[in-house]
């Protein structure tokens, strides 16, 4: 037996366990649980598998029409017990405009020959706090106080926020901090 943190499991029960992981699998996931109304979730389904199986067509999302899809592939050799196998993923990507907090569905996928299952996500829809909408659908830069109300020569922190999506990538991004007039300011870690 090996020990890892205290506690005791047969070496053969390890290699089990990673050869599971190995075996056909899909994933769902969001960029994002809780969206401003009128902004874009990003939903992202992945397949692993040994046979290289077709993702099917999504238009739309409980009712709410997909924007664009986006779709990659790529394949690799493994190994596992001496074997050596290949191994492809599909990933593909829908974004979509959701009106009001909803789940979406659980997707039933095909993989080597078995029907696996992504787990469903509820998605909260939630009104901008202040401002006017974003300009830029691929970014967001917010600044947010830990508290509106300050005693003269008490300390405030604010701390600004930049998101961006995803699947961008981005060659240059460049912080210029923010004029703090009439106020002593210092930046703080991160």
């Amino acid at each position: 037996p090996s020990i890892h943190d205290g506690f005791a499991f047969p070496v053969s029960q390890l290699f089990f366990s990673w050869t599971m992981v190995m075996a056909g699998s899909v994933e769902a996931r969001v960029d994002t649980r809780e969206v401003v109304r009128g902004d874009t979730v990003l939903l992202t389904i992945t397949v692993v598998g040994e046979k290289r199986e077709k993702l099917p067509d999504i238009d739309a999302i409980n009712g709410v029409m997909v924007d664009t899809v986006t779709r990659h592939s790529g394949s690799s050799f493994i190994q596992v017990h001496g074997q050596n196998k290949m191994e492809h993923t599909q990933t593909m990507t829908l974004e979509f405009k959701p009106l009001e907090s909803m789940t979406i569905p659980a997707f039933q996928i095909e993989v080597d020959g078995k029907v696996e299952t992504t787990s469903a996500i509820a998605l909260k829809v939630v009104d901008a706090t202040s401002g006017t909408k974003r300009k830029n659908p691929h970014f967001s830069l917010d600044m947010k106080l830990d508290k509106t109300k300050v005693y003269l020569g008490e300390p405030l922190v604010a701390t600004v926020y930049f998101r961006q999506r995803t699947v961008l990538d981005i060659m240059k991004l460049k912080y210029e901090k923010p004029e703090f007039k009439a106020f002593f300011n210092r930046q703080l870690k991160g």
